[in-house]
């Protein structure tokens, strides 16, 4: 039977944030589905049934930042249909303090392409991989492509995020936390708030709030081991 692989972008981004993933598993014969993280006049729980109710009954699923976000209420909804979750680069506290930084004054100054690659690049990538200009573009392009209305509805989902901790340790399905070395946005105490039976955690090298891109390879790895069946003792 054909299994189903749903990734779950990050605000700002679709699926070409999941490129090599995509391409990784489909080579393998895996269904993927990558749902758009955006509803008009949509919570966090009205989003993931919405998505929920266009998938099979039973998948993967994979959200990186919003995408985890999104993945965790999926998860709260209906753990029986979840196969194994990844939760990357995502802060797994509630949001106590909404973002009071209004960006889009400072875009409005500078227009989008330019806000993206003078502030939003640097806080999304480890620091060398800013002269890598596939991960770049790539970022850069998904975010013209979203659109500034896409952002704001996107950041407000994120402002009523709820406490996770508490659910994630004690997943009923095995969970894979994932974070880069050097994620300023989601950065690694996340992984010590979250321990459970089904828990692993695994910090990817050389990377910001973008392993997918940033280094594909060691997010394949992780999701393979995450994906692999049990084994079993043999008497």
């Amino acid at each position: 039977m054909t299994k189903t692989l749903v990734l779950l972008p990050g605000t700002m981004c679709d699926a070409r944030l999941f490129t090599p993933i995509i391409e990784h598993f489909s080579a393998r014969g895996w269904h993927i589905r990558v749902p758009a993280i955006y509803s008009p006049e949509s919570d966090l729980d009205q989003l993931g049934a919405q998505i929920l109710s266009c998938l099979p009954e039973r998948f993967d699923l994979v959200g990186l930042s919003l995408g985890a976000v999104v993945a965790q209420h999926m998860l709260r909804a209906a753990p029986h249909r979840i196969s194994h979750l990844a939760h990357l680069d995502a802060n797994v506290r509630a949001n106590d303090q909404p973002t009071r930084e209004d960006p889009f004054s400072r875009v409005g100054k500078l227009g989008l392409q330019r806000y993206m690659q003078e502030v939003m690049l640097r806080r999304y990538l480890h620091e060398p991989n800013l002269h890598n200009a596939t991960i770049t573009n790539c970022v850069v392009d998904m975010a013209l492509d979203q659109g500034l209305a896409i952002w704001r509805a996107q950041l407000d989902l994120l402002n009523t995020r709820f406490d996770a901790s508490s659910l994630l340790s004690s997943s009923p399905v095995p969970t894979l936390l994932g974070a880069g070395e050097h994620d300023r946005i989601a950065p690694l105490s996340n992984l010590r708030k979250v321990s459970g039976a089904n828990v692993m955690r695994t910090v990817y090298p050389a990377s910001g709030h973008l392993p997918t891109l940033e280094n594909s390879a060691a997010v394949i790895t992780s999701l393979e081991k995450l994906f692999a069946p049990p084994i079993t003792s043999q008497e």
